[in-house]
């Protein structure tokens, strides 16, 4: 028997004939040491949806291990603490009818809209600013900006049930982290773009920058764009504008931070960001980034111009979020494709192993396993889940799991074959899942299908496949787990050209 070993990942290009003997296309399906296996299934944690799309995600932990997940829209914040989740949002929240802001000229016909006001349609031309929350925790407690509104507010988890508090203090900001040597540190402070600013330290509300006897201060950055996000990585916290990142790092006194430019990047929203173990990944304009401690890093994407072509780019940057996954070594981004207005489609990309993988998961939000043993996610339809568990979908139902190969390289392609019987190296959950094959007999041609074909007890495929080039599909029969390695193939060589 010939062994089929397909190394992990999905690689595409024009037609499945241009890398033979890869992964062309797959769906909920990941891969561990080489093994093909099924990404766990969903599972509600709430009854009813929420009736607001949900945009961001923060989980963590209180002093006495009680976790807390807050859900946030542009317009409302929940929080659940183990009884189901509580409006928290503050009374006098400042929201937006529309999740971005976008200025400009040429969206629209002449005299549609009033000049000089953001356009409810923007162009994706336009530099566009979407709506988004951050958070980050103050010990126990939580600290939150939402970009349309520009406050800072607290949440004190000793008071769960209680609304966001706004921090009077503070001056106004678009998003806020918190740094590792206690300073909360604010994003466009005092509505310059280009400012950030922190509070004196162990104290989240003292901003008097003028004093001489706290540690608070600001810098303002040298770039052309308005800032957009700060993160924690590796050494520091990045700083991202819309065209450059800057590296902000401790120094001590008197100027308790010093900031470093680093490199010009286009990342196409705030909440394409992404940290993990210490790094920095976002999807840019001009593909996958990763910032590893030393610099700006192109990621290689083998799946890029399938995504280019089949995103939806007047959603794209409204809608587009990513996450770490926690519990893999994977940074999962959400987008639209087509004409959806929703995030219907994910790619995953594993830095350990460095493969990719691309499918159908429609999810608005999603933050990573860290403070709990499972990420979490909000569908497109509303309802709050725990990923990674289980192998089914929300409502027990079947899922559709598959992956399938490009053509495969049996061969000089100059001669067609038969093949009788397979032997997968299943390490379990063989009656799981089932083969099918498609060949023809020209790459233009029409395909033809064979199968299902389905494991026996012993582990052996029983195949009456016959053409030249040959395709292969795994996918499964119920939801449940199963895996597979290096297929072995029986392959009788036919009739040449």
């Amino acid at each position: 028997m010939m062994p089929i070993a397909i190394p992990p990942g999905v690689v595409r290009g024009a037609t499945p004939n241009d890398f033979r003997g890869r992964w062309y296309d797959t769906n909920l399906v990941r891969w561990q040491n080489g093994v093909l296996t099924p990404i766990g299934g969903s599972e509600k944690i709430a009854a009813a949806p929420f009736n607001t799309r949900i945009r961001n995600m923060h989980v963590w932990r209180n002093n006495v291990l009680t976790r807390f997940l807050v859900a946030a829209s542009i317009s409302k914040v929940y929080s659940e603490f183990g009884s189901g989740f509580v409006d928290i949002t503050p009374d006098d929240l400042v929201t937006s009818a529309t999740s971005l802001e976008a200025y400009g000229f040429g969206v629209g016909d002449y005299g549609m809209e009033e000049f000089g006001t953001p356009r409810s349609q923007p162009s994706v031309n336009l530099e566009v600013f979407p709506r988004f929350w951050t958070f980050d925790n103050w010990g126990e407690d939580l600290l939150a900006v939402s970009s349309a509104d520009g406050r800072l507010f607290y949440y004190d988890v000793t008071n769960p049930a209680a609304k966001l508090t706004p921090v009077a203090e503070a001056p106004p900001s678009r998003a806020v982290l918190v740094t590792a040597e206690r300073h909360v540190l604010l994003l466009q402070a005092d509505g310059n773009p280009r400012r950030f600013a922190w509070s004196s330290r162990e104290d989240y509300t003292d901003y008097n920058f003028a004093s001489v006897t706290n540690t608070a201060g600001f810098l303002d950055l040298a770039t052309q764009t308005a800032l957009l996000r700060a993160v924690k990585v590796r050494g520091g916290v990045l700083i991202f504008s819309s065209s450059d990142v800057f590296v902000v790092q401790y120094i001590g006194l008197p100027f308790i931070y010093g900031q470093n430019w680093i490199g010009k990047t286009r990342p196409v929203t705030a909440d394409a960001i992404v940290t993990d173990n210490g790094n920095a990944f976002w999807w840019a304009g001009d593909g996958f980034k990763m910032f590893d401690g030393a610099g700006i890093k192109s990621i290689d994407c083998p799946v890029w111009d399938y995504i280019q072509k089949t995103v939806n780019p007047e959603t794209l940057r409204t809608h587009v979020h990513g996450s770490a996954n926690g519990l893999f070594p994977e940074i999962w981004w959400f987008y639209p494709s087509g004409s959806s207005a929703i995030c219907d489609r994910y790619v995953i990309y594993n830095y350990a192993e460095n493969w990719w993988a691309i499918g159908r998961m429609p999810r608005s939000a999603m933050v990573a396993a860290d403070a709990d043993r499972f990420p979490y996610a909000v569908t497109e339809s509303g309802y709050p889940v725990q990923m990674e568990t289980g192998w089914t979908d929300l409502d027990g139902g079947i899922r559709e799991v598959w992956a399938e190969t490009a053509a495969l390289a049996l061969g000089a392609g100059d001669r067609g074959m038969d093949i009788r019987q397979g032997l997968p190296a299943n390490g379990s959950g063989y009656d799981s899942m089932q083969f099918r094959f498609y060949t023809n007999r020209t790459p233009e041609g029409a395909e033809r299908e064979f199968g299902p074909y389905r494991v026996r007890s012993d582990g052996y495929l029983d195949l009456r496949v016959s053409g030249r080039d040959v395709r292969m599909r795994i996918e499964n029969t119920k939801d449940a787990e199963w895996s597979v390695g290096e297929v072995r193939l029986d392959i009788v060589p036919g009739a040449g050209r």
